[in-house]
């Protein structure tokens, strides 16, 4: 590893949080190296410093100073209604105000117009609903499969079957000429 790599790997190999092979290497290198043993020794006083500020324990006039603060602050913001809290959003803001009412216009308007019109036949515009598409493409598609009856007689339906494949032969020479 290089120098640069080893200097980054410094805080884990003090963690102890490196793999054995990596932990050796560093090892190695913080021997040989003044620099970043200095560095490693640095880090091992930083460490010990904020442990022992830490292990300290806070004193009860700490905790109670706290605990007073938490209660007045609670008791100075009352709790919001949701109706509070829409009228203070709105409140002094004149532009949102007027975004307000253009929504709640523009819903409005949809609802009426999805109403229809007076005279309106119920269910007048249910041919073009995504289920009567849907039947009627069904239809057409098992109208495809089926073949037409042309009374009892196989023949006459083989004769029109015949007649269409003819018409198809000679559109299609007539397009290659």
């Amino acid at each position: 590893m290089t120098h640069e790599q080893i200097q980054e790997l410094l805080w884990d190999y003090r963690d102890g949080t490196l793999e054995t092979a990596q932990a050796a290497e560093v090892a190695a290198h913080c021997a040989a190296c003044p620099g970043c043993r200095a560095e490693l020794a640095e880090m091992d006083a930083v460490s010990k410093a904020a442990s022992a500020q830490l292990a300290r324990p806070a004193g009860d006039e700490f905790t109670a100073a706290v605990m007073a603060r938490v209660r007045a602050q609670a008791s100075r913001q009352p709790l919001f209604s949701f109706i509070d809290a829409v009228s203070a959003f709105f409140a002094g803001h004149p532009a949102r105000k007027l975004a307000l009412g253009g929504g709640l216009a523009a819903v409005l308007a949809v609802f009426v117009l999805s109403l229809g019109r007076p005279g309106d036949e119920p269910g007048e515009y249910a041919q073009y609903s995504a289920s009567a598409v849907y039947q009627s493409l069904a239809a057409d598609q098992q109208e495809d499969q089926e073949p037409y009856s042309y009374g009892d007689s196989p023949a006459l339906y083989d004769a029109y079957q015949q007649y269409l494949m003819q018409d198809d032969t000679e559109a299609a020479k007539e397009r290659k000429q």
